[in-house]
């Protein structure tokens, strides 16, 4: 059941990572309550060397529902979701602290990543 759980955060993770990069990249505009989501979509902390943090999002999640469900990567679940949590809360902190916007998909794709640390850190056997 657990691994059910860690696989559905992270299926909503990679769902809120394509449809970031949809708008990002093709869609120029992103569907957002508040209008925060424009203001860190044209940051330049939206991109990391070139890259639009919504494609970083894409290989993470892909990276880390390929670690849970082959038993010989299941050892990296640890040191991927770890990274992925120390980077949301970075992003977190530019939005807050710089930016002085909050975007709702960047803030569900964080939860997304706390919560797959968080049951990383709890539970052995995904």
């Amino acid at each position: 059941m657990l691994r059910k759980i860690f696989l559905a955060v992270a299926l909503v993770g990679l769902a809120v990572s394509i449809y970031l990069a949809y708008a990002y990249v093709i869609a120029h505009k992103v569907a957002c309550i508040g209008g925060g989501c424009e203001i860190v979509a044209a940051s330049p902390y939206s991109r990391i060397f070139g890259i639009p943090q919504p494609i970083m999002g894409i290989l993470f999640y892909l990276a880390v529902i390929f670690s849970a469900l082959h038993q010989r990567a299941k050892a990296f679940l640890p040191f991927l979701t770890a990274v992925g949590a120390a980077y949301s809360i970075y992003l977190t902190w530019v939005e807050v602290s710089i930016l002085h916007a909050i975007c709702m998909w960047c803030m569900i794709s964080a939860i997304c990543t706390w919560i797959l640390f968080g049951i990383t850190l709890l539970y052995e056997d995904i």
